[in-house]
């Protein structure tokens, strides 16, 4: 059994004539068993299987509610290699026929954001000033004139399997239709270590110099996503009632907890690393929004516009 990762479905490494092979069983209390979402993962999985960015597939069965698939062995992917590959295979990944539409990025963030409201468990500046940054963010970002692309939504380490000379995709049951950034800045979190290599990381992903303009589009969205992390797990670990202690904070840096995810040293299984994960990007966000280059975004976002 593979227990690595937080779909909730049974996975095994399976050999079959001497073959290894991924077995993955979806429970019927998994928010995905539903025929209606099997049809829409399984039929991405295989889209993204014929593009070569997921696995082969050996066989899928909506009404068994399982698929099996070629088993990669998974070494380590190391950090020059995935700022070269991974920015080629997002590309590749957001020109696939258009998954279907539950919410993107800025819906997800409003929701849980009132989610937290009504659980009072921070104070009323702090909920006021997230919900007034958000729509800061919301009433510049030009969601129709950016679109929505194909999007994987959850590109943590333990989706990314490198066999040693490309890296795969796998787990898909939160792809639908988002914005590019949302799936670059989830990369991002991980890869880059200064600005200089975020730039770098999109021009590969672009196959051309990113303008001020796309910078600013990505910094904004990467605001959004950290409230995302934050809201969605104080809402989970509160649903579980988990005490939550807003002061604890782990003993590394935002960027340090995520080297230790990359290395496999860090699980989001663990509740404890699920607050200190909520809280990471709590402080990224708190200290993104009071820079130069935040204000910079918005107006450079607003003016082109308005134009």
């Amino acid at each position: 059994m593979i227990t690595s990762g937080q779909s909730g479905a049974l996975v095994y490494r399976i050999e079959i004539k001497e073959k290894p092979y991924l077995l993955r069983i979806i429970p019927d209390t998994n928010v995905v068993a539903a025929k209606a979402n099997l049809s829409y993962y399984f039929s991405y999985m295989r889209i993204a299987s014929e593009a070569e960015i997921a696995p082969k597939i050996q066989y899928l069965s909506i009404e068994n509610k399982l698929s099996i698939t070629h088993f990669i062995e998974s070494k380590p992917f190391p950090l020059d290699e995935a700022r070269n590959k991974l920015p080629i295979l997002l590309r590749k990944l957001h020109s696939l026929p258009g998954f279907h539409s539950v919410m993107n990025i800025f819906e997800i963030a409003g929701i849980y954001i009132q989610k937290l409201k009504a659980l009072n468990i921070l104070p009323d500046s702090e909920i006021s000033d997230m919900i007034e940054n958000y729509k800061k963010i919301a009433s510049v970002y030009p969601l129709e004139k950016e679109g929505l692309v194909s999007c994987h939504n959850d590109l943590k380490p333990e989706n990314i399997i490198y066999d040693g000379k490309k890296p795969w995709i796998v787990d898909w049951e939160a792809a639908f239709l988002n914005l590019r950034y949302a799936d670059l800045s989830i990369v991002v979190n991980f890869i880059p270590k200064n600005q200089s290599e975020e730039i770098e990381l999109l021009k590969s992903y672009f196959d051309r110099e990113p303008t001020d303009y796309d910078l600013a589009c990505f910094y904004l969205i990467q605001q959004i996503l950290h409230i995302n992390y934050f809201t969605v797990f104080l809402v989970i670990l509160s649903s579980k009632g988990k005490s939550i202690d807003l002061d604890k904070r782990p003993d590394c840096n935002f960027s340090e907890f995520h080297n230790r995810m990359w290395k496999g040293e860090i699980s989001l299984a663990e509740d404890e690393s699920r607050l200190y994960y909520a809280l990471v990007h709590k402080d990224k966000y708190q200290n993104n929004i009071k820079s130069q280059r935040f204000k910079n975004a918005l107006d450079i976002v607003l003016k082109m516009n308005i134009n």
